[in-house]
This record gives structure tokens, C-alpha cells and sequence, in this order.
């Protein structure tokens, strides 16, 4: 969503000095946006993610506006937005390998992910195997019991996500509610070391 603004009318009637304040004063107002938008980003993030891992939360990025380049964005790095769109779309996420690995009873990490290399390490021990598509049992991790077999892992062929991270809106409510405040702060600063 762009954000408009009447710089031209507030350039008309200004002195020299003031105006070449003012494609600085912008860039200041649009980067200190931006901070804004990040900032409140990384706070939804930790608030609706369950249990977001330190690397998720770094996701986002300024790209920062100059006085010669008047814009700028806030956007995920690649590796955190291949999974992080699941979370603002919502949709179907399909594996990169031969299936998804869900968790069934396997120790978690503090963030409620398997330990890497979880997978392997339980497939090492004699008591434990794995069963692929088309078996009798369904797909995933076994181990042997006294009780019979138990399932420690399982494989799908895809996860649904419902959309709840809301990058988008949020980003735009805090753009338009911070824009305007942002310049004007600027503006005064510029002013002021311009006299």
C-alpha cells in the first residue's frame, strides 16, 4: 500500500536552505517508519509464533531509504519467508524431501522442534526402525516395547496452515499511524540544524 504524501506543495514557499532539508527529513521519517514496522512485526511474531526459534525472529530486514532513493521496505530474508508465508497465507506446505516428520513421542527442544539429527539418532538404536509409504503400519518411526509398538515419529505427505501472521495489515496500520508523526519530527530536526 503507498503511502501518499504533498511534498511538492510544502517545498513551494520555503527558503533554499529549508528546502534541501527536506528530501533529508523524508528519508529520515520513511526510515524511522520502517524501525516502527519491523519493530511491531517482531513482537506479533513472538506473540502469535508458538515458541519461535531465535533464527525466525531475525527474520525481517530493513531495506533503508536515502535522500536521493525517497523509499525503502521491511522484508523477510529468504531462508525464514520459505516457511514464514504458511504463517501469513495459511495453504498446504508440501515436503522438500519424501514427507513432513511430525513429532509423536519425541523429546522436544525448548522451542517445540526435534533436536537435529533427532530422526537418525532413534533409527541407530536396535530397538527402533522405519516404515515407509505402502507398509502395513502407517508411515513414520517405531520403536519396540514391552507394551508392543510405538510410534515415535510420523510421516505426511503435507501440513495445513491457517493464516494468522498478518505481515501485511499490520505493517500498513503501523505505516499510516507513524508516517506522518515520523516526518514532522524530522522535518523539525532538519529545520533546526539548517538555521
Amino acid at each position: 500500500m503507498p503511502i501518499v504524501h504533498n511534498i511538492a506543495d510544502l517545498e513551494r514557499g520555503l527558503s533554499d536552505i529549508a528546502r534541501k532539508q527536506i528530501p533529508f527529513a523524508v528519508s529520515v521519517g520513511i526510515n524511522d517508519t520502517l524501525s516502527d514496522v519491523k519493530k511491531n512485526t517482531d513482537k506479533r511474531m513472538a506473540r502469535i509464533l508458538d515458541r519461535p526459534t531465535p533464527f525466525t525472529l531475525r527474520a525481517f530486514r530493513i531495506k533503508r531509504s536515502s535522500k536521493r532513493k525517497l523509499g525503502g521496505s521491511v522484508y523477510a530474508q529468504e531462508a525464514q519467508a520459505r516457511y514464514l508465508r504458511f504463517a501469513e497465507d495459511g495453504g498446504e506446505r508440501r515436503p522438500d524431501g519424501a514427507a513432513i516428520v511430525i513429532p509423536v513421542r519425541q523429546r522436544l527442544n525448548k522451542y517445540g522442534n526435534m533436536p537435529k539429527g533427532a530422526i537418525k539418532k532413534a533409527i541407530a538404536r536396535a530397538d527402533t526402525f522405519a516404515t515407509a509409504k505402502g507398509s502395513r503400519l502407517s508411515g513414520g518411526v517405531y520403536r519396540r516395547t514391552k507394551r508392543g509398538l510405538q510410534m515415535v515419529a510420523a510421516f505426511v505427505g503435507s501440513a495445513s496452515y491457517a493464516e494468522r501472521l498478518k505481515f501485511d495489515d499490520t505493517a500498513n496500520k503501523t505505516a499510516l499511524a507513524r508516517f506522518a508523526v515520523n516526518v514532522e519530527r524530522a522535518m523539525v530536526r532538519a529545520f533546526k540544524s539548517a538555521k
